[in-house]
């Protein structure tokens, strides 16, 4: 099985992407069948790349599935622990407060701050450094209210997948330090 090209990683500025998630972004409300098609083509290419042709032919979709799923969800792990291991040390120093819970197989690799400094100047502060976050409520008004946020300054939202390398995850804890 040859990678499909739209599969390839390409460069964007410093910021690593994967084309076929390019695609969605182009594709998403015109083509929502070739989506999906990107979506399969990219398991399968994930598949292909850390298994190779070691598995049978007739391996099914959902083992394939499984398969991806758990190698996406290591590598997202991998990229947490060091992130809360710093978060939670400035969570001590009181330099932040991490809403939700500390580091568990649980967590999505989707993080929310209570800084300081207002969210909205420490994401606009990242965007010089081209290191992109979120603030803001995120339609979760009432969860931030019933965790002693005032929504009209939000949270910072520090957001990565089982792509983001290493190195963005150390600059960002880098900028962060900076910044907070």
């Amino acid at each position: 099985m040859q990678r499909p090209r739209h599969c390839l990683p390409v460069r964007k500025g410093k910021s690593r992407l994967v084309r076929s998630h390019c695609a969605f972004l182009h594709l998403a409300d015109a083509y929502p069948e070739a989506r999906n098609a990107d979506i399969v083509d990219y398991i399968e290419t994930l598949h292909f790349h850390h298994f190779g042709h070691n598995e049978s032919p007739a391996i099914s979709s959902a083992k394939r599935n499984r398969q991806v799923a758990r190698l996406m969800r290591a590598q997202e792990l991998a990229r947490l622990a060091p992130l809360m291991e710093q978060l939670a040390e400035w969570q001590r120093q009181g330099r932040v407060r991490i809403l939700g819970p500390g580091l568990s197989p649980q967590r999505a690799p989707t993080v929310a701050l209570e800084t300081r400094r207002n969210p909205r100047e420490v994401a606009e502060t990242l965007a010089e450094r081209d290191i992109w976050v979120g603030a803001g409520d995120f339609h979760a008004v009432r969860t931030l209210r019933a965790l002693g946020v005032q929504p009209a300054r939000g949270v910072l939202r520090l957001s990565f997948l089982h792509y983001t390398t290493k190195e963005e995850c150390e600059r960002l804890l880098a900028a962060l330090d900076a910044i907070l």
